[in-house]
């Protein structure tokens, strides 16, 4: 497959941006544009951590809004963050399906 010097130069950026924005991501997929599957979180707190199937993806400042993209079948998604009750869901994602989840992490309160 040849690339056009345009497409390559944002392959690479994409990758690089990749590589410092989700440093513990273990694998990095080329996703194609026809593949939709995957979840966007919204309202995170900004001190928040993000995990998908107990691998931390990253801080919820950097994830509030963003598309994780996600093989199908069964995955469960957990937000922390500091003095909060943290967030669990478990979902099971069709392919090409792009599901939208309200994050919400009531504040614990003494008493």
């Amino acid at each position: 497959m040849s690339f056009r010097r345009g497409n390559r130069a944002l392959a690479v950026t994409f990758a690089l941006v990749a590589f410092f924005v989700f440093p513990s991501c273990t694998e990095v997929k080329v996703v194609h544009r026809h593949s939709l599957q995957g979840i966007v979180l919204l309202g995170l707190p900004g001190d928040s951590r993000v995990y998908v199937d107990s691998k931390y993806v990253g801080p919820g400042d950097k994830l509030n809004g963003v598309r994780l993209y996600l093989k199908p079948g069964k995955h469960h998604v957990m937000v922390t963050a500091s003095g909060r009750y943290p967030f669990f869901w478990a979902l099971t994602l069709r392919r090409s399906r792009l599901i939208t989840r309200r994050v919400v992490l009531p504040r614990v309160t003494d008493g």
